[in-house]
């Protein structure tokens, strides 16, 4: 059988209910109503005005370590490989077979040290905590370094295959030169995404941070294509690499 109660009912229940309390619980749960029934309307207000399906939606940074952005940078490795740099009326000489075992070894190198670097980075203690200039700082920086670090590394591997020091760094120079426009957009960007405050989480900012260092790197392919295009033939003379 269904009872049905008034409200002057359910208050009797409760308060029976209530009477068989030792005197401190009462008081603590009376205390407790009248501050929720004081303070009723801030506090409905607090609740409204907070993101309610991002408490419950749990977002492991983690996660953003099986971004496709590292696939993206093991695609292009794997694309370069397999490119034909020359045009119709490039002649089969040396200096094509040279110019382009140095820009496969340069993409190689670059795109295993931007994923090992890029993930050093996302596995930082406290990331999720970062406020917009420490994510802006902390990425510059990185970015920085890893440039700094294939370079380097490639500066090394041509010099050890009998490339003179400065044809070494004319070569990685000349590559450089022509993503300065792409790097500065991205740089752009990359500010204009830390302090946006659209973003409800610093996992959204870094997923926007990865969806365009993965755009970044897609273009490489078609940069290096001009990159060849414009270092001289002074690479011709070199007819036995290690």
């Amino acid at each position: 059988m269904k009872i049905l109660l008034t409200a002057d009912g359910v208050v009797q229940e409760i308060v029976k209910a209530a009477s068989g309390l030792p005197s401190v619980m009462l008081f603590t749960l009376l205390l407790t109503v009248f501050f929720f029934w004081v303070f009723k309307k801030g506090i409905a207000a607090k609740i409204g005005s907070m993101k309610i399906p991002n408490m419950f939606k749990k977002k492991k940074m983690d996660r953003l370590l099986m971004h496709d952005f590292f696939m993206v940078c093991d695609d292009i490795s794997n694309k370069v490989k397999t490119m034909d740099f020359r045009e119709d009326d490039d002649p089969d000489d040396n200096r094509y077979h040279i110019k382009t075992k140095l820009l496969r070894i340069l993409i190689e190198r670059k795109m295993e040290v931007v994923k090992e670097d890029v993930i050093i980075f996302l596995k930082q203690e406290g990331i999720d905590k970062f406020d917009s200039n420490e994510i802006k700082f902390k990425f510059k920086t990185t970015l920085g370094a890893l440039v700094d670090r294939y370079n380097q590394d490639c500066y090394k591997i041509f010099i050890e295959m009998g490339i003179s020091h400065e044809d070494a760094w004319y070569f990685i120079n000349r590559y450089e030169a022509y993503r300065t426009d792409c790097i500065e957009g991205f740089v752009d960007r990359l500010d204009s995404i830390a302090t946006n405050q659209d973003y409800s989480s610093n996992f959204d900012k870094l997923i926007a941070i990865l969806e365009l260092c993965s755009l970044a790197m897609a273009i490489i392919p078609r940069d290096i294509m001009s990159v060849y295009t414009l270092i001289n033939g002074r690479f011709k003379k070199y007819d036995n690499l290690n």
